[in-house]
């Protein structure tokens, strides 16, 4: 295993520490581990270390000869295992050495309408005090700034064109400063763009005629016949979920979810997959009439299955049907927030979608099945009702398509309920992890 340290600046030390954790002996200690540091040209080992400690739950540390550098790197020979020994790796200067240069992050570069606000989100880490913090800007308008000397801030723009955002801080002798670019453009014309629905069309290129060929007649099918197999020892949880739910939904002795909690969402891209390749012209093309002939079959197989599996109330994901109340007590709970709710919803909507313009609306049945599920959403989230926001934004884009959708079909603004729910549900992304874009609100988030 290798850890390191990157300083933008070089600086001056002497000794470092590990902190070694095996987690009550479920992992091993390494055998042994060395540090190296960047010469300029590369890695060298440092001279004459001493300590190299292994002792478990406590820090072990490493002095050894001065060194300059703008890298450190730590070699660690492990024992084997997926998780590592390290919780926290330390390094020292020596007390006479340079001052060490603050770390300093004005933030991304980025793209502001006028007038439209901009988050500013400076980072300061420094180990001595820091005197002032500023934000200054350079371009061809004046920018306003809620408050210039405070790290978290905002600006506005009132003429397009580049700037230079700068934040800078200072010790008692030197300043400091991390810049970003901001590009001003006016607003789009209040005229929108349209999403464009897939639609019964020909291929005429000689590039992708064999590479959709081959999607048609080799690998959808191949999927089909994964999603209705049992016998799986990998990939488990397809069109049997639905069987099982549909069992339970009717009080009917039934068995366990299989596979990962998301696995709805593969039968329901399948769907989506069969639909679209089934407005492909086919030209006459027996490979491809055969495999479209077998796809309408599935689907006419398929669709009673997962609308058996729906919820009185619209609701429609198997793994919550057949949960574990123990650990699943509820719908839209934050300690259950992994559990794709959004994700496999806004896919089973993505299939109704591509189904409704397959059949040109002469099949309703996956349609009035997404209209009923996304009710559920709407009649359960919102201002007054429940918060809540999902692991994926996959339910937000399929909510705004699919009210786009519902308004074209029906008109009267008979989607617009999905489309705001759609924007309440990004609103409410805050406090969380950036693992999934919901550190911040959106509007802050570069």
């Amino acid at each position: 295993m290798q850890y390191e340290y990157v300083w933008e600046q070089p600086v001056t030390i002497d000794e470092t520490a590990l902190f070694l954790y095996n987690f009550e002996s479920l992992i091993k200690l390494p055998r042994t581990y060395r540090f190296k540091y960047w010469n300029g040209e590369e890695y060298v080992d440092v001279e004459n270390p001493s300590g190299l400690g292994l002792d478990n739950d406590k820090f072990n540390h490493t002095t050894f000869n001065r060194i300059s550098t703008t890298r450190l790197m730590l070699e660690m020979d492990s024992v084997g295992g997926l998780f590592s020994p390290l919780l926290e790796w330390q390094v020292f200067k020596p007390h006479d050495s340079p001052t060490v240069a603050p770390v300093i992050i004005a933030g991304d570069d980025r793209i502001v309408i006028i007038g439209g606000r901009t988050y500013l989100t400076g980072l300061i880490k420094s180990i001595y005090p820091l005197k002032k913090i500023r934000w200054e800007a350079k371009g061809p308008g004046a920018v306003k700034f809620e408050n210039r000397k405070r790290d978290t801030t905002t600006a506005v723009f009132m003429v397009p064109g580049e700037y230079l955002l700068t934040f800078s801080t200072r010790t008692a002798d030197e300043k400091f400063s991390s810049s970003l670019k901001v590009t001003v453009v006016n607003p789009p014309d209040k005229k929108r763009l349209d999403m464009v629905h897939t639609k019964k069309y020909k291929i005429d290129s000689p590039l992708w005629e064999s590479r959709i060929k081959a999607l048609i007649v080799n690998w959808i099918p191949h999927c089909i016949n994964m999603i209705e197999r049992t016998d799986l020892d990998r990939g488990q949880g397809g069109l049997d979920n639905f069987i099982e739910a549909a069992k339970a939904l009717r009080g009917e002795p039934h068995g366990r979810h299989l596979g990962y909690v998301f696995s709805n969402a593969w039968v329901h891209q399948i769907i989506e997959s069969m639909c679209i390749a089934l407005m492909i012209d086919p030209q006459g093309d027996r490979e491809i009439i055969a495999a479209q002939k077998k796809m309408q079959e599935t689907l006419d197989k398929w669709i009673p299955v997962i609308i058996a599996a729906q919820e009185p109330d619209g609701y429609l994901h198997t793994a919550y049907t057949l949960r574990d109340t123990v650990r699943w007590k509820e719908r839209w709970a934050p300690l259950t927030r992994g559990n794709h709710e959004g994700y496999v919803a806004g896919y089973f909507l993505e299939s109704a979608i591509n189904h409704y313009t397959l059949t040109e609306g002469t099949d309703t049945r996956l349609y009035d099945a997404a209209k009923k599920l996304a009710d559920c959403w709407a009649a359960n989230l919102g201002p007054d009702k429940k918060s809540w926001y999902d692991g994926h934004q996959g339910m937000e884009q399929a909510l705004v398509r699919f009210g786009r959708f519902v308004n074209g079909i029906e008109g009267n603004g008979h989607g617009d309920s999905y489309i705001t729910l759609a924007k309440f549900l990004l609103d409410n992304r805050n406090n969380g992890s950036e693992y999934d874009q919901s550190h911040v609100p959106v509007q802050q988030q570069y």
